[in-house]
């Protein structure tokens, strides 16, 4: 069973099709670490951006004091930045709440990734 000549110099490689997704967020991780207040959620986005080739992308306000950190990279380069982001969290006290990594989020996640700008209620 061989090739009928569809194959190409670059080994044959299929185009993945084309999505409504932008193309800098296309097959890229998602880190995210959330916190118990700002000083561990600036920390481990210190840490993060110090430890890989990442984007800082949101810093959102959870409410009750919970502050969510999230990064964009290659999936290697996510996974060493949360690493590096919960551990710094871990070294000023209590703060962090979770670390999570999504390889390769939907599309339809994306709209949820942007930031809110909500404003609490006084």
């Amino acid at each position: 069973m061989g090739s009928s000549g569809s194959g190409s110099a670059s080994g044959g490689a299929i185009k993945a099709p084309a999505s409504s997704v932008p193309s800098f967020v296309q097959g890229v991780a998602l880190g995210m670490i959330e916190t118990r207040g700002m000083v561990p959620a600036i920390e481990a986005a210190d840490a993060m951006t110090k430890a890989a080739e990442v984007n800082l992308i949101s810093r959102e306000y959870v409410g009750g004091g919970y502050v969510t950190v999230m990064v964009r990279g290659e999936t290697g380069a996510v996974n060493a930045a949360v690493r590096a982001g919960a551990d710094a969290c871990e070294r000023v006290g209590d703060g962090l709440v979770a670390a999570h990594i999504i390889a390769r989020p939907h599309e339809e996640v994306e709209p949820a990734l942007r930031p809110t700008h909500a404003k609490r209620r006084s």
